[in-house]
């Protein structure tokens, strides 16, 4: 999936979409954890992929110079939320390492 495809699907719009699906009794309650996956995939979209490099690096910059920041404590969830995705095939997508080799990479700057 092209990035900007992936972008698009996993965004805040759909997130609050199926959450009002949810409490609308369109879809079935555990529609939920795909909504809250959708979110937080948006926020590490966000993080990580701007299209204002200026402001997007401002901030890592801050948040690695100061060494306690919300954006690098947020990366660190996501490592170990990412280590812990389980898929039904056998093969686990390449997905999962670049993930992880990308927030490695940034949190090493």
């Amino acid at each position: 999936m092209e990035v900007n495809r992936a972008a698009q699907v996993l965004s805040a719009s759909l997130f609050l979409a199926i959450i009002f699906l949810v409490y609308a009794k369109e879809l079935p309650e555990a529609a939920m954890a795909t909504a809250y996956f959708c979110d937080r995939m948006y926020i590490l979209f966000d993080c990580l992929n701007s299209s204002q490099f200026k402001k997007t690096w401002q901030k890592f910059r801050h948040a690695i110079l100061k060494g306690e920041s919300e954006i690098l404590d947020f990366l660190h969830q996501q490592l170990g939320w990412i280590s812990a995705w389980q898929f039904q095939s056998r093969r686990q997508p390449h997905a999962i390492i670049g993930w992880q080799v990308t927030i490695k990479c940034v949190l090493m700057l």
